[in-house]
């Protein structure tokens, strides 16, 4: 019976021991777990590849105001014309401009939605590849610094409409606080610049072309 106990005892002790070598070891793990935060809004103010894009989208969208501005001129003259009383309503020369305007009108709309699925389906695609490079520039930056985890750092906008969609953000936040020390952001905004630079900067931007004219 002694015995027995002894066993036990010490099946007790051993496996006392074990939990706490494992549990000292779980701690030695999570200790050498290092985790370091970005903020995407800075990233996205601050590098080159979406300064570039805004003002390249900047400029398609003036030269598509103007262009629709031209369109409009033509159609006003027609409407002009129209209203004049120069032509009788029921004279070929007043129906072939009314003809002309009302056509016109339905190439312009047709133009213009063509412009914005365009210029939509350029941005997606541009920001999308912003997202890749920048995941591949926090990866590299991890690597180089021995880090682990990258967070991203989501600001909590406080000029919002209502109350819930402000307990949404609160409840959607991640990182409430990290040290300056373990903020990445600006080694990850030189390394996603100088591999855009590297790669041609606002040369590779290229929008669809506009057709439709």
């Amino acid at each position: 019976m002694r015995t027995k106990l002894i066993a036990a005892a010490g099946l007790l002790v051993g496996t006392a021991l074990m939990a706490i070598v494992e549990g000292q070891q779980g701690q030695a793990m999570t200790a050498q777990t290092s985790v370091a935060v970005i903020d995407m809004t800075t990233i996205f103010e601050k590098s080159q590849m979406p300064s570039d894009l805004e003002r390249i989208f900047g400029q398609e969208k003036i030269r598509i105001e103007t262009e629709a501005n031209g369109r409009k001129s033509k159609m006003d003259l027609l409407q002009k014309e129209l209203d004049s009383g120069a032509f009788a309503k029921d004279s070929l020369d007043f129906q072939d401009r009314f003809l002309k305007l009302e056509m016109s009108k339905v190439e312009n709309d047709i133009w213009l939605r063509q412009q914005d699925r365009l210029l939509g389906q350029d941005r997606k695609k541009y920001f999308e590849e912003i997202y890749r490079q920048v995941s591949t520039a926090c990866q590299d930056v991890a690597q180089s610094q021995g880090v682990d985890i990258i967070l991203a750092v989501t600001p909590v906008e406080f000029d919002v409409p209502d109350a819930a969609v402000l307990i949404n953000q609160i409840l959607q936040k991640k990182v409430i606080y990290a040290s300056p020390r373990v903020d990445l952001t600006p080694l990850v905004i030189e390394r996603f610049d100088n591999e855009y630079l590297r790669r041609g900067g606002a040369a590779t931007i290229k929008l669809a072309e506009p057709g439709g004219k």
